[in-house]
């Protein structure tokens, strides 16, 4: 697992079957999916996250919810809130989230928005893999929670989010024993932004990406905040094969992938991610 941080003031052998050619595919009767009472977290854990803020005067979240049976495409995604609701409206703070086109796959993709007076917290995350959907919400309640709980979050925000992504990621590898979750071909992507005092502070493994936009003569200009950890991106990939990884793009297949050497897997399309244990050896 690897993580960037940044700052801003403004052949038939390999050929692959159908089922693999989208890895965060899998046949539903082969995974025993989590009930929503094994998920560690909840409301009350979202809560000691404004907790950490005592002396703020409005406080409101709003984040995504594991989901109790399949979904159908485009639902949107389950939600829990806490808080002034106006909070979030006063502060133009808007949110989609909704279920991909795979009917096998809950909705894999998670969110959270944390206002605190002049603090906004946000966070995206995609899950990968047969566990992704249960990677990402358990990263969603667990992230802003390290991030917020280290000491440095007040005055260096950006130590702060370079120690609590690593700290997740050791929590999500070793969590999975406690709760008959595995992380080895299941992940998740992380993108946090913490906005304060008109500053961006903003960190980030895989590739959900963060944009900025701005008015400008009528319309918008857009900038990119992070950069996609991809294999098809000759720094990343030069990384994974310094490591010992490899990174092909197999018969009938679309994205680059990351693979151990001389293995059919994982199989990433990104390089870098939360979880994923099988490969790291990769890089």
């Amino acid at each position: 697992m690897c993580g960037c941080i940044s700052s801003n003031n403004n052949p038939a052998n390999n050929a692959i079957d159908r089922d693999r050619r989208r890895l965060s595919v899998s046949k539903a009767d082969d995974i025993k999916h989590m009930t929503k009472s094994d998920v560690r977290g909840s409301a009350s854990g979202r809560g000691l996250i404004l907790d950490q803020f005592p002396n703020a005067r409005r406080k409101a979240y709003i984040c995504g919810s594991t989901s109790e049976g399949q979904q159908k495409g485009f639902s949107d995604k389950c939600i829990e809130q806490s808080g002034e609701e106006i909070i979030l409206g006063t502060s133009r703070v808007g949110w989609a989230c909704k279920k991909g086109l795979k009917p096998e796959s809950p909705n894999q993709d998670d969110f959270c928005i944390f206002r605190l007076d002049t603090i906004g917290i946000y966070g995206v995350f995609d899950g990968h893999g047969p566990y992704g959907h249960d990677i990402s919400n358990f990263v969603q309640e667990t992230l802003p929670k390290c991030l917020v709980q280290d000491p440095r979050f007040n005055s260096d925000p950006t130590e702060a989010l370079k120690a609590a992504f690593p700290e997740t990621h050791r929590l999500t590898v070793m969590e999975p024993h406690q709760l008959r979750l595995d992380c080895s071909l299941s992940g998740t992507t992380a993108t946090m932004v913490v906005h304060r005092e008109g500053t961006l502070y903003v960190a980030h493994v895989g590739d959900s990406r963060a944009v900025l936009a701005r008015k400008k003569n009528g319309g918008y200009e857009v900038e990119d905040l992070t950069h996609d950890h991809k294999p098809s991106f000759e720094r990343e990939r030069q990384r994974i094969l310094d490591a010992g990884g490899q990174v092909r793009r197999l018969e009938g297949d679309i994205p680059y992938r990351v693979f151990l050497k001389g293995k059919m897997y994982p199989g990433l399309s990104m390089t870098r991610s939360i979880g994923d244990t099988a490969g790291q050896k990769a890089g």
